[in-house]
């Protein structure tokens, strides 16, 4: 996988983090398995769809919560919550 980037909203970038991803989703109430797959899913949607090795964290919000909402409704909703407070 290309070094990927994570542009944050105030315009920064900061180095993808598989593991910050995981302890996000693992927060919103996720098993730890069921969370590594969906982080994985998530890691290897940014490489494909990352703009000269960079994703915009907004864009990887919403991704996050649309691969969740389906297998794990209550914890997208938790999710999505968390990450606008």
């Amino acid at each position: 996988m290309q070094e990927l980037k994570v542009r944050k909203k105030d315009q920064s970038q900061e180095d993808w983090s598989y593991d910050k991803l995981l302890a996000s989703i693992g927060k919103a109430g996720v098993e730890i398995k069921e969370a590594q797959i969906i982080a994985s899913k998530i890691e290897s949607w940014a490489g494909s769809s990352s703009e000269n090795g960079i994703v915009d964290s907004e864009k990887l919000r919403e991704k996050v919560f649309e691969v969740m909402k389906d297998t794990h409704p209550a914890e997208a909703d938790s999710y999505q919550v968390f990450r606008k407070s």
